[in-house]
């Protein structure tokens, strides 16, 4: 199989990211869930959040412009290896915060605070949904650095 199918599907899942993560204000209520906060750390949220997007965004052009140079120059199979690294910390954080079975997490979403399409679902079954999406963004680049090598 040709190791580049799976920096495309990569280009892509960071472009599919990206576009969730423009989607949190709405979806996450963000007028009335951070209201609460001081400016600064309601801004803190916003600025992280815009500044993943543009980190998702250089990961998808990296992936579909620079295909060839990825997969044969050393700083390409670093940078594929520190995207993998990337995700797997995204994974294991999700495991950290959420875990697979915390009872906190059982509760379903407050539906005055969010939009969410998902809101019959518990916040366990919503974090745990998510695993499997970021070993996708880690087999998009680990694979093809296996390959390789």
């Amino acid at each position: 199989m040709d190791p580049k199918i799976f920096l495309y599907i990569g280009g892509a899942y960071h472009i599919g990211f990206s576009i969730f993560d423009l989607s949190w204000p709405y979806l996450f209520n963000w007028k009335k869930t951070l209201e609460p906060l001081d400016d600064m750390n309601a801004a803190v949220y916003r600025l992280t959040s815009k500044l993943l997007v543009l980190l998702f965004w250089i990961f998808a052009y990296i992936s579909f412009v620079h295909t060839d140079e990825l997969l044969t120059t050393g700083i390409g199979k670093t940078l594929m290896v520190s995207i993998a690294i990337f995700w797997s910390f995204r994974f294991l954080m999700q495991l950290y915060f959420f875990g697979l079975f915390k009872k906190a997490n059982t509760l379903n979403f407050d539906l005055s605070i969010t939009n969410m399409p998902f809101q019959d679902r518990s916040k366990q079954q919503t974090a745990n949904t998510f695993l499997p999406i970021f070993l996708l963004g880690i087999a998009s680049y680990l694979v093809p650095w296996l390959m390789v090598m």
